[in-house]
Parts: structure tokens; C-alpha cells; sequence
């Protein structure tokens, strides 16, 4: 399973924190503690910097690493695309590809979509790809990268106190 986890600074500690405490909780209840995870911190416009705040743990030291090694100080921008290539080097056959974001994107969509590599992983995983967004996360902004995500409901919003589909962004 791949993660790729926003390390911008946009992306709000608290919010940071309640994302991952709901991963944490999703793995212990599906049991998934054996399972695989490749955690991609991305934002940065250089592919070198993604390679610094890339983990394989298991499940069992997921929250653990992400509390620990992934605090959210990076003050990255959002440049999407770095990420996603580097995932797409890494990460071949993903069983899932969970992106833990605010959606707040700064990188060109242009370039993005011209990108093969970027854009091959994300075609070939589409259907693979929950998107794990912050309360205040702009669901357009969603669907630039991901036309399918909204349609098909491949989303979560998480929010005080919860998580719920938030529909109503999208109208």
C-alpha cells in the first residue's frame, strides 16, 4: 500500500495528526498490522528531497513512523508531481494508494498531465486511489489530478470529531 502524504506547509499540524490517528485506527480494525506501507512525503518541487521522507514499514510501525519521522516540518510547497513519479519508481503493483492531502496544489497541472510517468501511474491505479483530505480540502482541486475521485466517491473529508463524504463542496 502506498501513502503519499502532503508535507506542506499548508497542511495544518492538527489536521495532520487526526488523518494519520484515523489510518492508525483503519489498519488495527481490518487488521493489516503485516501489511506493507510505502510512505512518500511529498511537496517539494525536487525528486531528492521526496527520497529523504520515504519509509517501508509495516503496519504495525505505521503510526509510529509517520509521528515520528513525518511531523509535518518541511514547509514544502504543494508540487504534486515529484511524489507521484516518485511512487511510480517505487511502488509497482500497489494493492491501494491512499494520498493524504489538503489538495492544495501548486505544481502545473500541464506538466502534470504531459508527464507519462505521473500520469501512467495515476490511469493505471485509478481505481486503487482513496483520497484522505483535510476538512478545508477543495474537492476541484481533487478532480484536476483525479477526473474519477468525486464521481466514484474515492474520497474522505475528515473533519472534527469524524470523517464524512462532504458532497455538498462538490454542487
Amino acid at each position: 500500500i502506498a501513502i503519499l502524504l502532503d508535507m506542506s506547509a499548508s497542511m495544518g499540524a492538527r489536521e495532520f495528526k487526526q488523518v494519520i490517528m484515523h489510518i492508525d485506527t483503519m489498519i488495527k480494525a481490518r487488521k493489516l498490522t503485516k501489511v506493507w506501507f510505502h510512505i512518500i512525503g511529498f511537496g517539494s518541487s525536487n525528486i531528492n528531497d521526496i527520497g529523504n521522507y520515504y519509509s517501508k514499514v509495516k503496519g504495525s510501525r505505521l503510526k509510529q513512523e509517520m509521528m515520528t519521522k513525518y511531523k509535518n516540518d518541511a514547509g514544502w510547497m504543494t508540487d504534486f508531481l515529484p511524489g507521484v513519479v516518485f511512487a511510480a519508481h517505487k511502488v509497482h503493483r500497489p494493492d491501494a494508494v491512499i494520498i493524504m492531502t489538503d489538495a492544495e496544489f501548486n505544481g502545473n497541472l500541464d506538466k502534470f498531465r504531459k508527464d507519462s510517468k505521473a500520469s501512467m501511474f495515476m490511469k493505471k491505479n485509478k481505481n486503487k486511489i482513496i483520497w484522505a483530505l483535510t476538512k478545508n480540502a477543495r474537492l476541484q482541486y481533487v478532480k484536476d489530478y483525479d477526473p474519477t475521485a468525486i464521481s466514484k466517491k474515492r474520497y474522505i473529508k475528515f473533519k472534527k470529531g469524524g470523517h464524512e463524504r462532504d458532497d455538498d463542496d462538490w454542487n
